[in-house]
C-alpha cells in the first residue's frame, strides 16, 4: 500500500465545548466531596475558562508544531496571504501519493513533495511559526494589572534583556510609563503625583535627557517596574512578530491506499488523547482557583443561626448547634427551608386578613385576585367573566380604594406592635430601632398582598433601595432576629 497523507480534524474552542459538554461536567464533578450542587456553577467557570484563553490554540501551537498541514491551513494560520510566492518558507519534501496532480506524481515517484502551487503541498507548522516568528509565551501572554521589572517587559516586548534604550525611545514616544506615572489616577496639568514620579526618576538619574544604554544608568533602569496592561499593542504584529492569525481546522497525517483506492488512516494517530489529558489539567487548575475564591460566607448560608451565636460549618446536611446551661455545644439536623414555607403562610394570612378586613366582595376578589397576583390583563378578566372592560376596570378601582382604607388600619396595628408611631416608622430619616422592624413588616406585607417596590416608593415617598432593603428583611428575617438589624 502507498503512503498517502489524511485531514484530521482539529476542533475549535465552541465546537470543544459543545463536544465535550458532559466531559467537562465530569471532570469538575470529581473535585467536590459535598456541595455538589455548586459542581455545575464551577463547570460553567471552567467553559468560559477555556473559551476566553483560547485553550485550542495554546495547545496546538505548543504540542503539534511539528505536524503538517496542507497549503490552504498554512494559508490560515498566516493570515490567508499566498505562501506560494514567499521563497522563506518552502513545503517539506515528503510525498502524499493522495494527490493525482500530473505535475506531483511524477515526484512523487522520486519521493519528493507536491510542487509549491499545489494544493495538496504540505507545510510543517515549525516553519511556519519561525517565517511568523512566533513566541508562545509573548502570543498567550494575558495583562494581569501587575508590575513587572525591565528585563520581563523586555523579554515580553520581543528584545534583548538588556536593551534598555529601547524602553527609553518607547517612553518618549509616549507609548509606555513606568510604574511612578501609572500606579494612579492622573488629573492631567499640574498633577502633583506625576511630578514625585518624576523627583523619584530624576534621583536615579533616568530621565530622557540621559542614555540609557549607560552602563553606569543601566543597572538603575534594571530595576525600573512597568504596568503589564501596557503590553496589549506589543504581544501580537509588533515589529513583524507573532503574525499568527488563526489555529488550523485540520492537520495532515500519514494514511494509507489499500489495493482498492481506498485511504484509511493509520491507528493512533487521532489527537483527542492528548487534546483531553491538557484540558484536564487546565479543568483541574481553574476548579482549585474557583475553590480559592469560595467564601465561608457560602456555607453560612445554609446553615440555622440560633440566638446570635456564629455556628461552625455544616457538611452536606444543615446543621445547627445548641447550648445547654454547661455550655456545650449539641449538634443539631435542621430542616431550614421549613422557615420559609412558615413565612409563606404568615404572608398569605396577612393577605387574607386584610382583604376581610375590607369587606371586598366576592367580585372584588376575584378581579384582584387574577389582575394584581395572576398577572392576568384586564382584556382577559374580562373575557373570563364575560364583564365589559369598563365595569373591570370599576370593579377594580373599588377594591383597590377599600384596600388603602385597610392599608391605614393595618399601619396602625403594626406600629401599635411594635410601639412607635406611624410618623416614625414612615420617616426616611430613622435608620434603626422597634420603627425599622414595623417599617419591614409592614412592606414585606404590602409586598406579599401583590404591591410592588415601585408603587410602595412612590406611595410613601422612600428610596427604592430603603424599600427593597425593607422587603428583603421581612422575607428573611427568619435566618435572625429583626432587632438586630439595621440601615
Amino acid at each position: 500500500m502507498k503512503p498517502a497523507y489524511v485531514s484530521v480534524a482539529v476542533p475549535t474552542n465552541q465546537s470543544f465545548t459543545s463536544q465535550w459538554h458532559h466531559w467537562i461536567y465530569s471532570k469538575v464533578a470529581k473535585h467536590f466531596k459535598r456541595d455538589k450542587e455548586r459542581a455545575g456553577d464551577t463547570a460553567q467557570t471552567v467553559r468560559l475558562r477555556l473559551l476566553s484563553k483560547d485553550f485550542i490554540g495554546r495547545w496546538f501551537f505548543k504540542h503539534l508544531s511539528n505536524d503538517l498541514v496542507d497549503k490552504s491551513q498554512a494559508e490560515r494560520i498566516l493570515g490567508d496571504i499566498r505562501i506560494t510566492f514567499i521563497s522563506n518558507i518552502s513545503p517539506v519534501e515528503i510525498p502524499n501519493f493522495a494527490c493525482l496532480n500530473k505535475p506531483c506524481v511524477k515526484r512523487h515517484e522520486q519521493d519528493r513533495g507536491c510542487v509549491r502551487s499545489c494544493a495538496s503541498s504540505l507545510w510543517r507548522v515549525s516553519d511556519l511559526l519561525e517565517f511568523a516568528k512566533f513566541n508562545h509565551e509573548r502570543f498567550y501572554y494575558s495583562p494581569q494589572n501587575h508590575t513587572i521589572d525591565s528585563k520581563k517587559f523586555l523579554q515580553l516586548l520581543g528584545y534583548p534583556e538588556t536593551q534598555y534604550s529601547l524602553l527609553q525611545s518607547l517612553y518618549r514616544q509616549g507609548r509606555i510609563k513606568p510604574a511612578e506615572f501609572t500606579e494612579h489616577t492622573c488629573v492631567g496639568g499640574k498633577c502633583l503625583e506625576c511630578d514625585r514620579g518624576r523627583s523619584v526618576l530624576n534621583s536615579r538619574r533616568l530621565s530622557l535627557a540621559h542614555n540609557w544604554s549607560d552602563p553606569t544608568v543601566a543597572n538603575a533602569a534594571s530595576k525600573l517596574r512597568w504596568n503589564d496592561t501596557q503590553l496589549s499593542p506589543f504581544l501580537r504584529e509588533w515589529a513583524r512578530q507573532n503574525m499568527v492569525k488563526a489555529t488550523p481546522l485540520y492537520i495532515m497525517r500519514p494514511g494509507r491506499i489499500d489495493s482498492h483506492g481506498q485511504i484509511s488512516i493509520d491507528q493512533h494517530q487521532g489527537i483527542d488523547a492528548g487534546l483531553l489529558k491538557y484540558a484536564e489539567i487546565i479543568i483541574g487548575n481553574e476548579v482549585r482557583n474557583d475553590f480559592k475564591r469560595m467564601k465561608r460566607t457560602d456555607d453560612i448560608n445554609s446553615t440555622v443561626l440560633n440566638n446570635g451565636r456564629s455556628p461552625e460549618l455544616s457538611d452536606v446536611e444543615h446543621v445547627s448547634w445548641e447550648s445547654d446551661d454547661n455550655e456545650e455545644k449539641t449538634r443539631v439536623l435542621s430542616d431550614y427551608s421549613s422557615l420559609t414555607r412558615f413565612s409563606n403562610a404568615e404572608n398569605k394570612y396577612d393577605v387574607e386578613r386584610l382583604i376581610n378586613s375590607c369587606h371586598l366582595t366576592d367580585e372584588e376578589i376575584t378581579v384582584i385576585s387574577k389582575i394584581d397576583f395572576d398577572d392576568m390583563s384586564i382584556r382577559e378578566v374580562s373575557k373570563d367573566l364575560r364583564k365589559p372592560i369598563q365595569k373591570i376596570h370599576r370593579i377594580r378601582k373599588s377594591a383597590l380604594e377599600k384596600l388603602r382604607v385597610g392599608e391605614s388600619t393595618l399601619v396602625n396595628n403594626i406600629a401599635k406592635k411594635y410601639g412607635c408611631s406611624i410618623h416614625d416608622m414612615l420617616s426616611p430619616s430613622i435608620v434603626v430601632g422597634p420603627a425599622i422592624i414595623a417599617r419591614s413588616h409592614f412592606f414585606g406585607a404590602l409586598h406579599s398582598s401583590g404591591v410592588s417596590i415601585s408603587e410602595i416608593v412612590s406611595r410613601y415617598n422612600m428610596s427604592e433601595e430603603r424599600v427593597t432593603s425593607a422587603v428583603h428583611r421581612a422575607s428573611y428575617n427568619s435566618g435572625r432576629s429583626l432587632s438586630d438589624s439595621s440601615e
